[in-house]
């Protein structure tokens, strides 16, 4: 059955999730399709579901991005489509990354669609994990093997998109699953995502800070989910750095079980604002908060070296061999007291 007949079907499918931009569709043959509205159509009659061509899809995505074609949220949701569709294709054949099998414009029911079909990735969000709702059960009843083998398991997604080019610009515990019975881990959502043109990784610090520095009163679109993206992304700036702290946020809450910032009750707008300015007194502020859950202090240090304010600064080295030390020799020591200078840039 090809990509079309399948993509077809789904309103006859059962309904499994919904978010922000669209509906997620069971297909018969277990496969998930995303439903995503682009746009409204004008006239009241409800018009017969037509898939438009690859060629007429991107003409229209043009359409919108040169003329602000049915205005800008319209073209913001057709670009996120069409980035999970394009960057998925990019990504196959990663065993930690939702593996997307095609995509296509449908115009139906009034309005402009996008339709990207994907397999359906095994388990649940780390979100329902981590806040207990995922069978009832308590994420601090979860070894610290199991908890190391998640977070090595979302960094090497991370850096296998990386390593073909792939910014996720997402990361978060709402779009990664885990199957607590395979031990499988799966980033999925990839509407953020975006590819590295010319080499272009990382800009260099100093071009970061000017940057910022120019920008903190002004009306900048922050990129991303506030709670989770670096202070450079608060302000547009997306970097392959800023995957690298989003990351580090979500293993911080893998580790603890509890939330890396106080986000909870804040407008979007006041997280951003915060994040701007986060620096080595927030770091060492949120690393002091970990101290009572007794984590290796290899962990301690791995955590600090995602979350450095610097962007050059940031690696996953020293987490993933945490990560890998736990689980090569099954160890589960308390952690030694530490005590760093606030103006320390160099954590442990």
């Amino acid at each position: 059955m090809d990509l079309q007949s399948i993509l077809d079907l789904h309103p006859k499918e059962k309904r499994i999730g919904s978010g922000g931009l669209g509906d997620v569709y069971l297909m018969p043959n277990g496969n998930v399709v995303k439903v995503i509205k682009i746009a409204p159509l004008g006239g009241s009659r409800t018009l017969k579901r037509r898939v438009i061509s690859e060629e007429g899809y991107q003409r229209i995505a043009k359409g919108m991005q040169g003329q602000n074609y049915f205005g800008e949220e319209a073209a913001l949701r057709l670009q996120w489509a069409t980035r999970e569709g394009e960057v998925g294709r990019e990504l196959q054949g990663e065993p930690n990354i939702i593996e997307v099998l095609g995509y296509q414009g449908v115009m139906a029911y009034n309005g402009l669609y996008a339709e990207v079909l994907m397999k359906k990735a095994c388990g649940a969000s780390l979100d329902s994990h981590l806040n207990g709702t995922f069978k009832g059960k308590d994420w601090a009843s979860y070894p610290l093997e199991e908890r190391a083998h998640v977070a090595r398991e979302i960094i090497r997604a991370v850096k296998a998109g990386h390593n073909r080019g792939v910014i996720h610009g997402d990361i978060k515990p709402h779009n990664i699953f885990y199957d607590s019975s395979s031990k499988k881990v799966t980033v999925l959502d990839l509407g953020c995502a975006r590819k590295v043109k010319n080499g272009w990784k990382n800009p260099p610090s100093r071009e970061i800070e000017d940057f910022m520095n120019a920008n903190l009163s002004s009306e900048t679109r922050a990129y991303g989910t506030p709670a989770y993206i670096a202070p450079e992304q608060a302000l547009g700036v997306v970097t392959m750095s800023g995957d690298i702290f989003s990351t580090g946020i979500v293993a911080y809450e893998v580790f603890t079980g509890d939330d890396a910032f106080v986000t909870k009750g804040k407008l979007g707008a006041e997280i951003v604002r915060e994040r701007i300015t986060y620096n080595y007194k927030d770091r060492k502020k949120l690393l002091d908060a970990a101290a009572p859950y007794y984590l290796p202090p290899a962990v301690i240090s791995g955590l600090s070296h995602t979350l450095d304010p610097r962007v050059e600064a940031r690696t996953f080295c020293l987490l993933e061999q945490a990560c890998d030390k736990i689980l090569d020799a099954k160890e589960n020591k308390p952690a030694l007291i530490y005590s760093i200078s606030e103006n320390s840039e160099s954590y442990l």
